[in-house]
C-alpha cells in the first residue's frame, strides 16, 4: 500500500509550486526582474522546487511519519549483543552464532 492520496497531492502539487514560486520571487525582486522572467522561468523554478522538496524536505517528513519499525527489533545476539533480526531470529547476522539444533521445549 502507497501513501494516502493527499500526501501524494502535496509532494506532487502543492509544495514544488510553493517553494518554486517562493524562490522565483525572491530572485526576480533580487536582481529587479521584468514580469516576463518570472513567467518564463516558471516552470525551472518548479521543477527546482519539486526536487528540493521531495529529495530534501520530503524524506525527512516521510522517515518521521512512517510507522517501518527501527532496524534494531530483536533482542540482542547472546553472543555478539548486536540486534538481531526480529524475536524469532535463531541465527545471528551480524557474528554468525547459530543456534537452530538447541531446542527448549
Amino acid at each position: 500500500m502507497g501513501q494516502p492520496l493527499w500526501l501524494g497531492l502535496l509532494n506532487v502539487s502543492v509544495m514544488p509550486t510553493f517553494i518554486g514560486t517562493s524562490l522565483l520571487f525572491y530572485v526576480a525582486q533580487r536582481f529587479d526582474w521584468w514580469f516576463g522572467y518570472t513567467i518564463l522561468l516558471f516552470v525551472p523554478f518548479w521543477v527546482l522546487g519539486f526536487f528540493v522538496w521531495n529529495f530534501g524536505a520530503g524524506l525527512l517528513i516521510d522517515r518521521l511519519l512512517s510507522n517501518r519499525p527501527s532496524a534494531a527489533v530483536g533482542p540482542p545476539c547472546p553472543h555478539c549483543t548486536k540486534p538481531l533480526a526480529s524475536k524469532y531470529a535463531q541465527q545471528c547476522l551480524h557474528c554468525g552464532a547459530d543456534w537452530h539444533n538447541s531446542r527448549t521445549a
